[in-house]
C-alpha cells in the first residue's frame, strides 16, 4: 500500500503472518512465495495474503485445515513435520482481530491464504509519492517479484512496462526511461551491459555479490523503502541531466559492433547527442565504408567476426591521407588486464569499457570530435 503506516495489533499480526509464511516455505519445494498487503474493497480494511506455488491442497480438505492437530494430508506429517496447531492458532488470532482466514488452493499448483482486518491507514505526507511519471521497464521471470515491483512503482507515481524479453525491452526503451532487471534472469548479464548504468536498477538475491557495473541495486526480498530510495536516486539523476544545458554534438560516427542489441542501444544514444551514425558489423565493413564515405570518428568493438577491431585499426593507420588519422575509440566489454595498452599499440585513440554511460561517451566524443572536424574542414577547403 502507498501508506507506509497503519494502526493495528502488531504482535498478533506478526505471529499470524510469520506462521503462514513458514507454512508456505515448508510446503513449497520450488517456485515462489509472496506475502502481500493491499487495500481492501471494504473501506477501513487491509487485505493480507500469503501466496505460494507449493504442493497445494485438495479443495475437499480445506475445511479441515483449521482444526487442531490436523494437516490436509496425514502423510505430510512424516514428510514435512508439524503438529497441525499453527493454522488453528492463526485462525483464532485473526478472528480476535475481527477477520477470517480464507483459502484458495489447487493440488500441485499452490495455495493462497488471505484475510482482511479493520486497520486504519492514515495519509502520510512524508511518503515519497508523486514522482514524475517516468516509465520503468521491468524484466524478471518471477511473477511475484514482478507484481511487487509494479505495485511499488505505482505507489511512487511511475508507469510500469513489463518486458517479455531483452529484445522487447530494448526496442521499447527510450531516453529517460529506467530499467529494473532481475539479475537471475538468463539474459541479465548481456542486457545489463547494453543499458546505460545510470538508467539501471539491479535486483539481487542475498547470495549475489554487489555488481561493479550498476550504480543502483536492491536485494530481494525487496523492502519498499530501499526500492523507493534507489528509484528516486535514478529518477533524480535523470532529471538533473535533462535540466542541465548540454549542447548537442555534431559529426558523423562509424559504429563498429557485431551484436544487434548493442548496435541498437549505441545508435540511439549517439543519435540523441545529435550525431549521424552509420553501423558496421565487423572490421571488414569498416574498411569498405571508409573507402566510400567520410567519417569524423570510429567507435570500434574489439572482438568481431571476419576482421576484429585491433586488426581493422592497424589497417586504417596504414592508409594514405587524412583517413589514416581518423580518431578510433575502442568500446568493448573486454576488461582483461592490458587490453587498454593493446588498444593503444594498435593505434587507437581512446578506450571505453561497456556498459558505457552517456556522460563517459559524451566526454570522449567531445574531446576527439572537434580536432577531427577541424582537420576534415581544412582538407575539404584545400581540395
Amino acid at each position: 500500500v502507498a501508506d507506509a503506516r497503519a494502526t493495528g495489533d502488531q504482535g498478533r499480526l506478526r505471529q499470524v503472518m510469520a506462521n503462514l509464511v513458514s507454512n508456505a516455505v515448508k510446503f513449497t519445494p520450488a517456485g515462489h512465495i509472496v506475502a502481500r498487503v493491499c487495500k481492501s474493497s471494504n473501506p477501513g480494511s487491509l487485505r493480507f495474503e500469503v501466496e505460494d506455488t507449493g504442493i497445494g491442497i485438495d479443495p475437499e480438505l480445506v475445511d479441515r485445515l483449521f482444526s487442531p492437530f490436523t494437516q490436509a494430508d496425514g502423510s505430510n506429517t512424516r514428510e514435512f513435520g508439524g503438529t497441525g496447531l499453527g493454522l488453528a492458532i492463526c485462525d483464532g488470532l485473526v478472528r480476535l482481530m475481527g477477520g477470517e482466514i480464507v483459502v484458495s488452493s489447487a493440488l500441485k499448483r499452490g495455495s493462497t491464504f488471505a484475510f482482511e482486518l479493520p486497520i486504519s491507514t492514515p495519509t502520510r505526507a512524508d511518503i515519497p509519492t508523486n514522482c514524475a511519471a517516468r516509465r520503468v521497464h521491468v524484466l524478471t521471470d518471477q511473477a511475484g517479484l514482478r507484481e511487487v515491483v509494479t505495485r511499488y512503482n505505482h505507489d511512487l507515481g511511475f508507469t510500469t512496462r513489463c518486458a517479455h524479453g531483452p529484445d522487447d525491452l530494448l526496442q521499447a526503451f527510450a531516453d529517460g526511461d529506467i530499467c529494473v532487471l532481475d539479475q537471475r534472469h538468463g539474459a541479465s548479464h548481456h542486457l545489463s551491459m547494453s543499458v546505460q548504468p545510470e538508467s539501471l536498477i539491479l535486483l539481487l538475491d542475498k547470495a549475489q555479490p554487489s555488481p561493479i557495473y550498476a550504480k543502483a541495486w536492491v536485494r530481494t526480498p525487496i523492502r519498499r523503502s530501499d526500492y523507493a530510495a534507489k528509484l528516486r536516486e535514478v529518477h533524480d539523476a535523470h532529471s538533473a541531466r535533462e535540466t542541465s544545458s548540454v549542447s548537442p554534438l555534431s559529426g558523423r560516427v562509424l559504429l563498429a559492433e557485431d551484436i544487434r542489441t548493442n548496435q541498437f542501444v549505441a545508435e540511439r544514444l549517439l543519435s540523441t547527442m545529435g550525431l549521424d551514425v552509420v553501423v558496421a558489423n565487423n572490421g571488414a565493413e569498416v574498411m569498405a565504408l571508409l573507402a566510400e564515405s567520410q567519417f569524423d570518428l570510429i567507435l570500434m568493438d574489439l572482438h568481431m567476426p571476419v576482421l576484429n577491431g585491433f586488426e581493422a585499426t592497424k589497417q586504417i593507420r596504414q592508409l594514405i591521407g587524412p583517413v589514416s588519422r581518423i580518431p578510433v575509440v575502442a568500446m568493448t566489454a573486454d576488461v582483461s588486464a592490458g587490453v587498454d595498452k593493446s588498444c593503444q599499440e594498435a593505434g587507437m585513440d581512446g578506450y571505453l569499457s561497456k556498459p558505457v554511460s552517456a556522460q563517459q561517451l559524451r566526454e570522449i566524443l567531445t574531446d576527439k570530435l572537434n580536432p577531427a572536424r577541424v582537420e576534415h574542414a581544412a582538407t575539404a577547403a584545400t581540395s
